[in-house]
């Protein structure tokens, strides 16, 4: 009886070890899973940001392009000879009244082959690009 008690005892302890054993691993096992989610969860948030600043990038550049296209068919609808006499005499009635550099400077406007730039003095005027160099106008 006495052995029989010995080795329930030490059955016991083993089984207790045991468990405690698995529990410890199960606990390491949560630890490192946690750990892993958290570094997943920080991967997606970090590739959600760029896939956005990628579709914004994209989405601006398609803009441009949309932008340069509506200028290109504008150029080609402009430059279409000849116009039918509405059209001449609405282009007669805009530019007939102005001296010559007037009416080209206004015809290359409303054609966009320049650009009419806000007052620097404005409050609306944005100032973050100001220090940006243009190619041709760097000496070498």
């Amino acid at each position: 009886e006495e052995e029989a008690a010995r080795i329930a005892a030490e059955k016991a302890k083993k089984e207790a070890e045991e468990k405690a054993e698995r529990e410890r691993i199960r606990a390491i096992a949560a630890k490192a899973e946690s750990k892993q989610r958290g570094i997943l969860e920080a991967k997606l948030a970090i590739d959600a940001v760029e896939i956005a600043e990628r579709k914004a990038e994209s989405d601006a550049l398609a803009a441009k392009l949309a932008e340069m296209e509506a200028k290109r068919e504008a150029l080609a609808k402009a430059r279409m000879q000849p116009k039918l006499p509405e059209e001449e005499k609405a282009l007669a009635d805009r530019y007939g009244n102005m001296d010559v550099k007037e009416r080209a400077f206004n015809i290359l406007a409303d054609l966009g082959l320049i650009e009419l730039h806000v007052d620097p003095d404005s409050e609306s005027y944005d100032h973050s690009n100001d220090d940006e160099l243009v190619p041709e106008n760097v000496i070498v």
